[in-house]
């Protein structure tokens, strides 16, 4: 199928999703149910739901839509695309596979719900179908031997042995750097605007990065080189290295704003992840509006599908812990 087929299924797609207005009518709902009827009201493919659904029931209906979206855009797309579309929602595997090593590690300690894995688990990822029964590292490690992000956890096999939450977060930065840097080779040669996409994100990630690990964690200067992903799109080696050796958040943010991403530095400081939750929103909207034929409007309408979802979620969350309206909008990207 053409691209200018598949972009116009997208878009017909895109309208069906809540905008703007939606979100503050959504918003202004003080209890679940009401909030539910919105919608429903507003999202056709809701409209099977129960109005006496709870926040769990809502979310796998969302990652159902969602799941649903991703198989019908892979059935369009051409051999190569449908490689770089793989790599790209494999960020969705990552994460059920953080979620049960989690559940595993810190199985003492909390008491994770994970019916939502083998949704994706079963409809996308099968190579790691029954992760979630999952009930210890060995059992684990079977099961994660299936996948390609087997290689970022290997060596922290240890048979017979508890893994501990600083194996847990080694294992979990491991597997992000490397979807990150596969899916940055794949598309480096590719149209500029799938380039710009990926290699922004990831520009940010290591900017925050750098931020949380020198503020929050103390981590050695080393540590943090190694714990960043290995890829230079628009932030050379040098204004990384200078990043990590900053003194201070001053210094900090004035190499930034020497940088094609001194936006950070807009707004107040304390926001600065959200800041680039919405410079990266304004981006996808932007390729996604260009409808470029290529894989780089598909990447944008996934992005902000998703932006959408949790935009969703949290606003549901604000009503069921009866959080005021500012503090809500607070917590989406719009």
């Amino acid at each position: 199928m053409s691209y200018s087929n598949i972009n116009a299924k997208l878009r017909g797609m895109y309208a069906k999703s809540l905008n703007k207005q939606d979100l503050y009518e959504l918003m202004k709902q003080t209890d679940l149910k009401s909030a539910i009827y919105i919608l429903k009201n507003k999202e056709d493919v809701l409209q099977d739901i129960s109005d006496e659904s709870d926040r769990l029931e809502l979310e796998e209906s969302l990652d159902r839509i969602f799941i649903k979206d991703i198989k019908k855009i892979y059935r369009l797309l051409n051999e190569k695309d449908k490689k770089i579309f793989k790599q790209y929602i494999s960020k969705y595997e990552v994460q059920c596979i953080k979620e049960v090593l989690k559940n595993i590690g810190l199985q003492s300690k909390i008491d994770n719900d994970l019916g939502d894995i083998d949704l994706w688990t079963k409809n996308i990822f099968t190579k790691i179908d029954n992760i979630s029964q999952a009930e210890n590292f060995e059992q684990f490690i079977n099961i994660v031997k299936k996948s390609e992000y087997y290689k970022s956890i290997k060596e922290y096999q240890k048979e017979n042995e508890e893994i501990d939450s600083k194996t847990i977060e080694t294992i979990e930065n491991n597997m992000d750097k490397q979807y990150f840097e596969e899916l940055y080779k794949m598309v480096k040669n590719e149209k500029k605007e799938i380039l710009e996409i990926i290699g922004t994100e990831i520009d940010l990630l290591n900017i925050l990065g750098i931020y949380r690990m020198k503020k929050y964690y103390k981590l050695d200067k080393e540590e943090i080189e190694n714990r960043l992903i290995s890829v230079n799109y628009k932030l050379s080696k040098e204004t990384i290295w200078q990043l990590i050796n900053a003194n201070n958040e001053e210094e900090f943010f004035n190499i930034i704003a020497n940088t094609r991403y001194a936006f950070i530095n807009m707004e107040k400081r304390e926001n600065i992840e959200k800041n680039i939750k919405i410079y990266e929103f304004k981006m996808y909207k932007k390729y996604f509006r260009e409808n470029k034929f290529n894989i780089s409007t598909v990447i944008s309408y996934m992005n902000l599908q998703k932006i959408n979802i949790r935009n969703i979620i949290n606003i549901i969350g604000g009503i069921i812990y009866k959080l005021d309206i500012n503090q809500i909008e607070n917590r989406i990207i719009v």
